[in-house]
């Protein structure tokens, strides 16, 4: 029977590592220690069995086919599991707070929580500077809008030079003006690809 086996696979059941220890519950109990001291336990209990001999008997393999002599018999065996479980958990130490242990979390959720802290913090970050783009944008675009509009609603004085004809002074005014509303174009272009980019 492994002894070491039986005794690791009881304290992994019961035990929860906190802090990346390997004490159990932590107490000041390691897992080694309990481990060897369910390993002596049972072995000191197999051998009082079959007396002073050194052969250790094998009662998995008798309780095993219990069952085929009759339901008592396999009553009378789950119940001595039972009894055993039971003692073997019982010598397990508890902490001081089982609350407050058991609902502490364990490093692999404290790494988790991290993680997704930092994501979110990303995430607001880049949200409050594609906020602040797009209003940058939104004036930039309102102040050529307030220049154009204070280009078209004051009356010009034709500055005509020289030898320059009113023909010559309407072609210049007219580049000019579209040269605005192109600029004004590419501005609300550029706005409604920030605006997409936010959505």
């Amino acid at each position: 029977m492994n002894y070491t086996r039986t005794a690791s696979m009881c304290l992994r059941i019961a035990m929860r590592r906190v802090g990346g220890t390997s004490h159990i519950f932590s107490t000041s109990v390691s897992e080694q220690e309990m481990i060897k001291t369910l390993v002596d336990d049972l072995r000191d209990k197999d051998c009082s069995t079959v007396g002073t001999t050194l052969e250790l008997h094998k009662p998995i393999a008798y309780g095993e086919l219990d069952h085929l002599d009759s339901p008592q018999a396999d009553a009378a065996h789950l119940e001595h599991v039972r009894t055993e479980v039971d003692s073997l958990f019982s010598r397990l130490p508890l902490p001081d707070d089982p609350m407050k242990t058991a609902l502490e979390p364990s490093g692999r959720e404290v790494a988790e929580q991290e993680g997704w802290d930092v994501l979110k913090e990303m995430v607001r970050e880049r949200y409050h500077r594609s906020i602040a783009l797009r209003a940058a944008e939104k004036a930039r675009i309102e102040g050529v809008m307030k220049r154009y509009q204070q280009a078209t609603d004051e009356p010009m004085e034709p500055d005509i030079p020289k030898g320059a004809t009113s023909t010559e002074e309407a072609e210049r005014i007219r580049r000019r003006i579209e040269h605005m509303k192109l600029e004004i174009a590419q501005l609300e272009k550029k706005l409604e690809t920030a605006d997409r980019f936010n959505n």
